[in-house]
């Protein structure tokens, strides 16, 4: 429900109440961003899994390959990947 401006130019006693209409559009835009919220945080714990699921696969060839390339011990570049898939999963995502 879009607010009506037009609804200004009429009296008050002719207008209803509008404080309650606004009330209303406040609580559904507020709904609408709370559900957009839920999603996000849903689709970024989904995107979490997925990561750490990846990390867990990746084959000892290509930590060798990361080790070397980082200089980092294996339990450093562990715990250096579960860091980065548990704030930025796309960036494990898009590749190991």
């Amino acid at each position: 429900m879009a607010l009506d401006h037009g609804i200004l130019n009429l009296p008050l006693k002719a207008r209803g109440n509008f404080h309650a209409e606004l009330d209303r559009y406040k609580a559904e835009k507020a709904a609408e961003k709370k559900e957009a919220a839920r999603e996000v945080a849903r689709r970024h714990k989904e995107q979490q899994a997925q990561a750490k699921e990846k990390i867990a696969e990746m084959s000892d060839e290509r930590a060798q390959e990361l080790m070397k390339k980082l200089n980092l011990t294996r339990i450093q570049l562990d715990k250096e990947l579960n860091s980065i898939a548990h704030w930025k999963p796309s960036v494990i995502l898009r590749g190991i």
